[in-house]
């Protein structure tokens, strides 16, 4: 039986490291990632000056939500083209799986955005 690789125990330091090298690949290799969080610091500005501070918070949490889902899209492909390079029906499943569950948080982040234009014009109660 061969024997198994042991993995080199990590710290906390090089653990947030490692975190903040996933992070800034995801951001910088997907466009998406990068629409998102372009949208996300602009709405956050937005809301700084024009709307109340619980909007902020809001936008701040579903952008990072957003990003996060993103980013474990993207490494859902990833381990997809590991396994198979060549078409097959079940991964592309499984990448549209991801997919939609990327869409289905963006779509109430704009369900979250809708509200807060038409709350910010209109006096809902």
């Amino acid at each position: 039986m061969p024997e198994l690789k042991k993995f080199k125990k990590y710290n906390i330091i090089t653990s947030f490291k490692n975190a903040i090298i996933g992070l800034v690949f995801g951001v910088v290799t997907e466009p998406s990632a990068k629409i998102q969080l372009f949208l996300m610091l602009i709405l956050m500005s937005i809301n700084l000056f024009y709307s109340n501070y619980i909007f902020l918070l809001i936008h701040f949490v579903f952008g990072l939500i957003v990003l996060s889902q993103e980013i474990m899209n993207t490494s859902i492909e990833y381990i997809c083209d590991l396994v198979s390079l060549e078409y097959s029906n079940k991964i592309k499943n499984i990448k549209d799986l991801a997919a939609g569950s990327v869409f289905l948080l963006s779509f109430c982040w704009g369900l979250i955005i809708l509200f807060n234009l038409v709350s910010s014009y209109v006096k809902l109660w």
